[in-house]
């Protein structure tokens, strides 16, 4: 097994092959295409860090609160504890490595920064890698295709959410890099025979961003099995499966369940004939209410499938360096990866959860249709070429949207959730109870509990499993929690009539990522009402212009 040449290189037979096939104009360097699509990526990345910066009153500020519960478990790791308050052990991140990547910069006062970093990085290197793809079929390697090349690529980002992703600032980023590169590892593996070093490599990394990230590794073990590369099989089968249960044995130690707790949060606690009704039930409704947002999707999907039964029937020609038998079986592993994700996994969430799978999708189908795709830059007008991508644009608007949105997004969690963060940390300074997470326990040396039961695995249980009654009130009394700031509505019927009502904290804009432009604050007893009431109304003066606090006088 030894690695072939690097994927933006412009060498070898690809070159002499393009020489021969217009020995008037002389290709260019691969890497000019490469250049062209990264300087457009980071441009957009840039405009959209500015504007977020501008709308969050000169902070950034991620378009999610998600990512703050992820750096929250990243400061106590860095500090031997997993979890978000100390001595109590909570799996609230649904990555296994990116709170330890995380972790690494915790001691730094520029840590929240770190996530756009790293996430920047990865949207860079998967448009890289796309243009690596399309330059290893000398697709954009002539010096008057680059720039159309180039658009089309960008139009891809822009439409599957490769940009917008990164203001999530979860680990979506990393992981559709990681499988996007395990797409171009296996079309390399099949058209030379030889499998890259680094391809095991990726294959484990790809179950540790995300646990969705398991099913294109194992369906690539097996591709790699059935065609004749079983010590690669065996190795990747291994090292992701050790990978996985060592995590799973860690959080046995720890008296949690093996999965993370936002894992359970979102499953369904049912069994049998029942889960596999539910299952087939959830991803017809889901795969019918998004079928709108993820055309580009089902498009891949669908060339996809085509091409080997149009190669079969000598219809197309192929690539002569992958058999049809291969080509079947890599659009074989993509397909079955879009069918895990429709069954098991989740759709939306801001336009991150299915982001991967449309990256994965799109770089199956440039594999197998890339001849094609070849002949038709050379061949078709520039303005066929650009309109080409704008309809690529317009099959991806609904991301498109996300990702003018993200700015907004920033600013809602920043008038709401970062002023949530400001009240506990700042003026109350005591332990809170909350149902969004991320900013609150954030840097916030008070115990934090989590009613939603990401974070407090007792609260979990409480809510969706014994569902005893007055829980609520048994769990803060247990930490002397003495304020609440939560969404009633999320709780409905069991919150403690002890409780009081004392303030509001309301955003003058609508809520854009936030679940409600208005939170809710209570007392949770008589004897805790003072000293909120005096943290409200120190804080009250000390809100930007955009976020009201109506405290409530008794």
């Amino acid at each position: 097994m030894h690695d072939s040449p690097a994927p933006f290189s412009w060498e070898g037979e690809l070159s002499d092959e393009l020489a021969t096939q217009d020995p008037t104009a002389a290709p260019a360097r691969s890497s000019r295409l490469t250049l062209t699509v990264v300087g457009a990526v980071s441009a957009a990345l840039v405009l959209l860090t500015i504007a977020t910066v501008q709308l969050c009153g000169g902070h950034f500020v991620f378009s999610l609160d998600d990512p703050y519960i992820t750096l929250a478990l990243s400061g106590h790791i860095a500090d031997g504890h997993y979890g978000l308050n100390v001595a109590e052990a909570a799996s609230p991140s649904s990555s296994i490595l990116y709170p330890f990547l995380l972790a690494a910069f915790a001691r730094v006062p520029w840590q929240d920064w770190v996530p756009l970093v790293l996430n920047s990085a990865a949207a860079i290197a998967t448009a890289a890698l796309f243009a690596g793809l399309l330059s290893r079929y000398g697709i954009g390697a002539r010096p008057q295709e680059r720039k159309r090349v180039a658009f089309l690529i960008v139009a891809i980002c822009l439409a599957i959410n490769i940009v917008g992703l990164v203001f999530t600032g979860l680990e979506h980023s990393l992981h559709t890099l990681t499988c996007v590169a395990i797409v171009y590892g296996l079309a390399r593996t099949f058209e030379d025979d030889e499998v890259p070093v680094w391809l095991i490599a990726v294959l484990v990394l790809n179950p540790l961003w995300r646990f969705e990230g398991a099913a294109l590794t194992y369906t690539v073990v097996l591709a790699l099995a059935v065609s004749g590369h079983w010590r690669a099989a065996v190795m990747g089968f291994v090292a992701s499966s050790a990978a996985l249960g060592g995590y799973m044995l860690l959080m046995s130690s720890l008296g949690l369940p093996l999965l993370p707790s936002s894992v359970m949060v979102k499953a369904a606690p049912v069994a049998g004939w029942e889960a596999i009704h539910d299952l087939l039930g959830n991803a017809a409704a889901a795969a019918a209410a998004y079928t709108p947002h993820v055309l580009l999707l089902w498009l891949a999907v669908v060339l996809l499938a085509l091409h080997p039964v149009l190669r079969f029937r000598g219809l197309v020609t192929g690539t002569p360096k992958m058999t049809a038998r291969r080509e079947a079986l890599l659009a074989l592993v993509v397909i079955a990866t879009v069918a895990a994700h429709a069954l098991f996994g989740r759709w939306g969430g801001w336009f991150r959860y299915e982001v991967y799978v449309l990256a994965v999708a799109v770089a199956g189908a440039i594999v197998l249709w890339h001849s094609e795709l070849d002949d038709f830059v050379r061949r078709a007008r520039p303005r066929s070429v650009y309109l080409v991508g704008a309809g690529i644009l317009v099959l991806g608007v609904f991301y498109m949207r996300g990702t003018m949105l993200s700015p907004l997004g920033a600013r809602s969690i920043y008038e709401e959730q970062y002023q949530m963060h400001r009240l506990a940390v700042d003026f109350y300074r005591r332990p809170v109870a909350v149902n969004d997470l991320g900013w609150v326990s954030y840097r916030n040396p008070n115990y934090v509990l989590d009613l939603w039961g990401l974070g407090s695995e007792s609260a979990r249980k409480a809510r969706m499993i014994t569902h005893a009654q007055g829980w609520m009130d048994e769990l803060t009394r247990s930490h002397d929690v003495g304020l609440a700031m939560i969404y009633p509505m999320w709780f409905r019927n069991e919150i403690p009539p002890s409780w009081h009502r004392i303030a509001v904290l309301h955003s003058a804009h609508p809520a854009v990522t936030a679940a409600l432009s208005e939170v809710s604050v209570y007392a949770t007893s008589p004897g805790a009402e003072r000293d909120a009431l005096t943290a409200l109304q120190q804080f009250a003066s000390a809100t930007p212009p955009s976020v009201a606090t109506v405290v409530f006088t008794h």
